[in-house]
């Protein structure tokens, strides 16, 4: 029996041998108590088909791995290039944006007056409306009149480095000694015929008074002035055609002088009406050749005078508070005052109309 255990024994498989020492090695179990506890296999055949399965699985399992590796190592290697690729296109777009901002990117508006290049200024730093208004108020503080530019102002965008550009108010300072300007300015028509033009309504009234002044009685209480025949137009002109206040008022008090006749009344003499009618006596005689200076005047006498006709004709209405004494007849005492409040219109001077507002006598 033995010997057939022996021989068995020795019969049976290599690989069965080799799981069954590796197995014993696991357990650190000695060989002789292995062999002692050994069980007789009750089907060898069964114990090697286990055997052969197991080996199976252990090398499937290493070739599982392998592949598993090998599959880790090259889904690694996609990503890297990938991961690799975003950092390329993130640095060009990066790079890219930087250089755009730097050398394309508009950061300045370039002013433009007209045609007329004059600065550049920070980007949204002014609009153009706020800078025509900017412009247009200093010179309407410095003429004390609207103004209005004839230029337009217009921003385009553009890339400049930050020295060259300008503050808003060094490109104001520019566009001030270069712009073109209407002034809002009141022009002196008669008759529809120009005559001249100043830099405000203020200006224009002040002229039409210094003209009526000429002819306004001392003492009165002016209620109206008006000019006839003169129209005062507001539009924007051309500042070279406004004139000063002295110059405006010399063109508004010249004269037309036309030939009149005088009928000579009790008390004239030649020098009298040269006086009335702003004459030198030489012109009294050129203009009446049939007399001389020794002639003697009569009443009823008609001689030819020169009369100076305004070239405005200025109607004023004053009022003017007179007193007149009362007196005895006969040149007796003075008994009293009359007071009278008048209402005196005058063309050029020349009591037209008078109407008494109130009277009353005052005794002593």
């Amino acid at each position: 029996m033995k010997d057939n255990e022996k021989t068995r024994r020795r019969v049976q498989p290599a690989h069965v041998e080799l799981a069954r020492k590796k197995e014993q090695r696991k357990q650190n179990i000695p060989q002789n108590k292995i062999n002692q506890n050994k069980k007789k296999p009750t089907n060898s055949k069964n114990v090697e088909n286990r055997n052969i399965r197991n080996f199976i699985d252990k090398n499937r399992y290493t070739e599982t791995n392998i592949k598993n590796k090998s599959k880790l190592k090259k889904r690694k290697q996609t990503y890297n290039k990938i991961y690799s690729k975003i950092v390329t296109i993130f640095f060009v777009i990066s790079s890219l944006t930087i250089l755009y901002f730097i050398f394309i990117h508009p950061n300045s508006y370039r002013v433009f007056l007209g045609d007329d290049y004059i600065s550049n200024i920070e980007i949204n730093s002014a609009t153009e409306e706020g800078l025509q208004l900017s412009i247009e108020g200093l010179f309407r503080n410095n003429l004390n009149t609207d103004v209005k530019l004839v230029e337009a102002i217009r921003f385009e965008r553009v890339n400049t480095r930050a020295r060259d550009r300008n503050t808003v108010e060094q490109t104001i300072n520019m566009m001030l000694q270069s712009a073109t300007y209407l002034v809002y300015a009141s022009s002196f028509y008669v008759d529809n015929e120009y005559i001249a033009t100043v830099i405000n309504s203020d200006a224009a009234n002040t002229i039409v008074n210094l003209i009526a002044k000429n002819y306004i009685s001392q003492n009165a209480n002016i209620l109206r002035i008006d000019a006839e025949n003169l129209q005062i137009v507001n539009d924007f002109k051309e500042p070279e055609n406004v004139t000063s206040i002295d110059n405006a008022l010399n063109n508004l008090m010249r004269y037309t002088r036309e030939t009149a006749i005088h009928t000579v009344v009790s008390g004239d003499s030649f020098w009298s009406i040269a006086n009335t009618y702003n004459m030198l006596i030489e012109e009294i005689f050129e203009l009446n050749n049939h007399i001389n200076p020794n002639h003697v005047l009569n009443v009823g006498e008609v001689l030819f005078v020169y009369i100076n006709i305004p070239l405005v004709n200025i109607i004023t209405e004053e009022e003017l508070e007179i007193f007149t004494n009362v007196e005895q007849p006969q040149g007796g005492a003075v008994l009293g005052r009359h007071r009278q409040i008048l209402n005196i219109t005058r063309l050029n001077g020349v009591e037209i109309s008078r109407n008494v507002v109130f009277s009353e006598y005052i005794p002593n």
